[in-house]
């Protein structure tokens, strides 16, 4: 070695073979920036790429590396062990000078000095932490030729305000940690066979913890098991990490908040204590916490393999602990009125009465709102415990297997529940059985809650295995026949007409809906089944819709079964009716919405229908206020598609009606009406290719489901134009006839001076009697409207509706 250079530093460990760095880490030290902070927890490397640094580099001239021990914890003892370490460099002499005078004057003189203080965090941890990161950063200040490199676990003063002093690197557990490729390289030097897919799914799990990698690499090097790694060494390193952490405070968090699957700040504060936000900080700066914001503010969680050695250490050795954080959960989710959650932690807590309590008053809630929470609930119950109860056996059977089949709550619809139906099949399960609260019970609710809220699929399967289950019992009453009728009712309202009417061709369900002196309007079934097959009838414009709408029974129950009848009485009308039924049916609407709950999806549904109505009626005004204080979500596009093709805002429309056929999970009730509303828009926009493949949708939907009355939404020349390219399309129109009118013949050759436009509009002046409803037919404004009647009066040579009709030949003028 020359004489000129600096020996390498004393105190280093050796470099082991298994080191593995970025390229950056090396780099930003060899920068040598004034202050170098490297930050990470036990076992990040923090030493190892100093040594690697110090071994790949000619060593700067004055370069001491001082690892700090428990001698540093309070500020005298710091500087006097920085002191003997100068002096064992020579870089101080023997002296009985104050050791803080000493060497601060030594760091304030004007000569290169590189100063390397690993376990930094040690410097002051028990006293005057603050006072050493104060004098560092003022000496650094002073000397322009001082450098400074710490390597410590914690986040001190010294990197967060020595930043905004003096031009400083930090080096924190992102830039130490092992990456996919890393791992893979490292476990090849070791012999370990592993993928790179296993290595960076290993990075992954452990957050890229480089000793916590290496122990589980370690303990698989020389095994013959391809791509094994020692998880059993992952989970003992972890275990043995936070064992030995010094500050107890800081180990009970840490094992407190491995219960949770994550957590929030008001989450620590519960289960851990008021210092929490501090305790989140210093472990995020170590790295051993991810960081996820959402809209509630962030959210934070250990990595998967992190989390399973702290939960198995909790297990083994703290079992108190993980007790004592559920109770904490279990109470802090009652406060926040989340029924599901707080089940499940009441479960973990062992507390099984007050777990039974939260399954009898909250299930019909649970069902809609957390399913797959209370699936997990229910797991954890003693198993002589779970099959004496119909609700946990249903949620073990079934709910495993429905999952989150909820279309509606992804849009926010509300929950609400029908007493008269929950109250008919308890009542007369109650008379078979002295206990009146079993799984067909069950079973059943459930198929009416999901029906009510708009869990379509959800209320399919429920229904059809409460169904099921009563004719398994040999049940001929109307356990069987609410199965029957609700499976009915969810597929007419899921917009599946021929569906309905199979599930109403049961023969004891026939009966009963004929049998009106045994069953009086009050009875439920009759109801929902009768509401069913009306809703089916209209859907497919069948002759007997009329007569099946009249036969809705009246009812004084003013819930959402009742407000589904007022829903297809108006379906009917908007399709058959005049404008004085149209406006008869809106205020019936505006009647019923008065009893919903609000959010819910029934309220949805009507104010669509009312919407929809207006619109008929010529009353566009009244539909755009209720539009524009309507947010729309899901399917409620169709209202906005509706009132933007009256007003002729073609790409509008077909904006909203593209939205709801992109709602695949929406499509039932409304992909049809959407289909019909986008191929009139794009009629209305001049896009006749795009109007074609819309209508073509639209024809193929109503031939899967049976489904007609949607196309009324379509002018009658628009369907009959795009119809005459489908074959026997033409025949899908609603409630024709045999002597119901044809379309209007063109006008006669004898009018050539007329436009393309003004001739659909003299075409369309039979069926309405002023520009408004033109307007609404033709897809325009009314003004529009009104521009071409006065080209058309004006080219015809005439000043009325009537005379324009007797030219063109399309009726007899009026004396």
């Amino acid at each position: 070695m020359s004489s000129d250079r600096w020996p390498r530093p004393t105190g280093l460990p050796r470099l082991p073979r298994t080191v593995e760095l970025a390229d950056n880490v090396l780099n930003t030290l060899a920068a040598r920036w004034p202050l170098t902070v490297i930050r990470g927890p036990r076992g990040y490397g923090k030493t190892s790429a100093l040594a690697a640094w110090l071994s790949s580099i000619e060593v700067p001239a004055r370069t001491i590396y001082l690892p700090l021990t428990s001698a540093s914890n309070r500020s005298q003892g710091f500087w006097e062990e920085l002191h003997d370490g100068l002096i064992r460099s020579g870089l101080l002499p023997q002296t009985d000078t104050d050791s803080e005078k000493a060497v601060g004057d030594l760091l304030a003189s004007p000569e290169p000095l590189t100063l390397i203080l690993d376990n930094f965090h040690e410097a002051g941890i028990d006293n005057g932490a603050a006072e050493i990161d104060e004098r560092l950063m003022s000496l650094l200040q002073q000397n322009k030729d001082l450098f400074v490199v710490t390597a410590g676990r914690m986040l001190r003063s010294l990197e967060a305000v020595g930043s905004h002093s003096v031009e400083t690197a930090v080096i924190g557990p992102k830039e130490l940690r092992l990456t996919g490729p890393m791992v893979h390289r490292l476990a090849g030097r070791l012999g370990v066979e592993l993928s790179l897919t296993g290595a960076e799914e290993l990075a992954d799990e452990l957050g890229g913890w480089p000793s916590a990698i290496r122990a589980g690499l370690f303990g698989s090097a020389g095994h013959d098991e391809s791509g094994s790694v020692n998880r059993g060494l992952i989970d003992d390193y972890i275990a043995t990490t936070v064992r030995e952490a010094r500050f107890e405070n800081v180990r009970l968090f840490v094992l407190r908040t491995a219960i949770p699957d994550e957590f929030d700040v008001a989450t620590a504060r519960a289960i851990d204590s008021d210092e929490a936000a501090s305790l989140i900080r210093l472990v995020h700066s170590a790295g051993l916490l991810s960081e996820r914001f959402t809209a509630d503010g962030p959210v934070y969680v250990y990595p998967p393999a992190v989390r399973r050695a702290l939960r198995r250490l909790v297990r083994e050795s703290y079992p108190e602990i993980e007790r004592g954080v559920h109770l904490a959960l279990m109470r802090r989710w009652h406060d926040r009125d989340r029924p599901a959650l707080t089940l499940l932690h009441a479960a973990h807590a062992g507390e099984w009465q007050t777990a039974l309590g939260i399954v009898d008053s909250e299930w019909r809630r649970m069902l809609i709102e957390d399913p797959l929470v209370l699936t997990d609930a229910a797991r954890l119950f003693p198993t002589s415990m779970a099959t004496e109860s119909p609700r946990l056996t249903v949620a073990l059977e079934h709910l495993a297997f429905v999952g989150t089949m909820s279309s509606a709550s992804k849009y926010g619809w509300s929950g609400v529940e029908s007493p008269r139906l929950n109250t008919e099949v308890a009542a007369h399960r109650a008379d078979v059985r002295e206990q009146g609260d079993d799984e067909l019970v069950v079973l059943t609710q459930w198929g009416i809650t999901s029906m009510m809220m708009g869990n379509l699929e959800t209320s399919l399967y429920a229904f059809s295995q409460a169904r099921a289950c009563a004719m398994r019992e040999g049940e001929d009453g109307p356990s069987v026949h609410v199965g029957t009728a609700g499976l009915a009712l969810v597929h007419a309202l899921m917009g599946e007409p021929d569906a309905a009417l199979q599930w109403l061709a049961d023969p004891a369900l026939e009966h009963r809906l004929e049998d009106a002196e045994e069953h009086r309007s009050e009875d439920v079934v009759r109801l929902v089944a009768a509401t069913a097959r009306a809703l089916a009838h209209v859907d497919r414009a069948d002759p007997e819709a009329a007569r099946s709408v009249a036969e809705i029974p009246a009812s004084t129950h003013r819930d959402e079964l009742w407000a589904l009848g007022v829903f297809v009485r108006a379906l009917h009308v908007s399709s058959t009716g005049t404008v004085d039924d149209l406006a008869r049916e809106a205020n019936q609407l505006r009647g019923a919405l008065r009893h919903l709950r609000r959010g819910s999806l029934v309220e949805a549904v009507l104010t669509l229908m009312l919407i929809k109505v207006l619109v008929l009626a010529e009353r566009t005004p009244e539909a755009r206020e209720i539009v524009d204080r309507w947010e729309p979500r899901g399917f409620t596009w169709i209202a906005r598609a509706i009132l933007h093709g009256a007003e002729g805002a073609h790409p509008a429309a077909a904006e909203a009606a593209a939205r709801v056929l992109q709602l695949n999970d929406q499509g039932g009730r409304y992909a049809l009406p959407a289909a019909v509303l986008l191929a009139t828009a794009h009629h209305g926009s001049g896009r006749h290719a795009d109007a074609r493949d819309a209508f073509r949708t639209a024809v193929q939907l109503c031939r899967d489901t049976g489904r007609r009355t949607p196309f009324s939404l379509m002018p009658r020349h628009i369907f009959d134009a795009l119809a005459s390219e489908h074959g026997s399309a033409a025949g899908l129109w609603p409630y024709e006839t045999e002597d119901a009118t044809p379309s209007p013949p063109p006008v006669t050759a004898a009018i050539t001076t007329l436009t393309a436009k003004e001739v659909e509009i003299l075409q369309a002046l039979p069926d309405h009697a002023g520009p408004v409803g033109i307007a609404h037919a033709l897809g325009l404004s009314t003004n529009t409207v009104k521009t071409h009647l006065r080209a058309v009066y004006r080219k015809l040579g005439v000043t009325s509706r009537e005379e324009a009709l007797a030219v063109s030949g399309q009726v007899p003028a009026r004396d």
